[in-house]
């Protein structure tokens, strides 16, 4: 069974999630299971947020995508729900709501949040079976090198025109961002890491694309100011500028 470290970001979605008051948690849930597949992730939140009182908006992007990791980590390694526990509590910091707590009282407190959370055949779980998806969200310790390998300039370049073409060509139609963000090529691109980031800025740049999904995904951040979202040209130059801030050449 492979060690696992998991990105920062995730770590504090996962705590939040073991730390939520039962009622909020159960909210959660019942907006979940009647939410309408395929939504984008903010769409997702704003759904989740009209039927969950006094829950910062952050706090819930935070949650709602680590749910979704939580899934493709479960499949990815097809644990049990007291493996993925297990797993969990030792790649996950310690975190003070849990501070008092026994290892016993952990594993049932983690056990009892994860059996309501994974929810069978949910569109939670169709989204996190998106290829490379794991890669993204859950670093594995132990995978061969030769699963990552470092690529020139010219051939990371000449990978990402061929998957920003396929992906453009084959979602040409489609309005949902989601949609177009579970796309295999879309997937690919997330799964080549920090080093497309620059190329996806450039072509950010030259033209404001849906790109947002995957920037915040490689990089854990989201500089997309409340006022902004949904205004493409806003959120390109909000990404543009956090590029150069960050120290980016393109």
């Amino acid at each position: 069974m492979p060690s696992l470290k998991i990105h920062r970001q995730y770590q504090s979605g996962i705590e939040k999630i073991i730390a939520l008051d039962s009622s909020v948690f159960e909210a959660i849930l019942s907006a979940l299971r009647k939410t309408v597949p395929a939504l984008p992730i903010d769409d997702l939140v704003r759904n989740v947020e009209s039927e969950v009182e006094n829950t910062n908006h952050d706090d819930l992007v935070n949650i709602l995508e680590s749910i979704i990791a939580i899934y493709a980590l479960k499949k990815t390694y097809a644990w049990t729900v007291e493996e993925l526990a297990d797993e969990l509590i030792a790649a996950v910091d310690e975190f003070e709501e849990l501070s008092n707590l026994s290892t016993e009282e952990k594993q049932r407190l983690y056990e009892k949040k994860l059996n309501s959370l994974l929810m069978p055949n949910s569109f939670l779980e169709s989204a996190s079976k998106a290829k490379d998806f794991f890669k993204v969200y859950l670093l594995p310790s132990g995978i061969p090198a030769d699963d990552f390998p470092i690529k020139s300039k010219v051939e990371l370049e000449a990978e990402f025109k061929k998957f920003a073409e396929e992906w453009r060509v084959e979602t040409g139609m489609l309005s949902l961002v989601t949609q177009k963000s579970m796309h295999q090529a879309y997937q690919r691109i997330i799964g080549m890491g920090q080093p497309v980031i620059p190329l996806i800025l450039r072509d950010l740049e030259q033209k404001p694309d849906h790109w947002f999904w995957a920037l915040r995904a490689i990089t854990g951040d989201n500089p997309v100011k409340p006022e902004q979202r949904g205004r493409m040209k806003q959120m390109a130059q909000a990404w543009i500028q956090w590029g150069k801030e960050h120290g980016y050449e393109w």
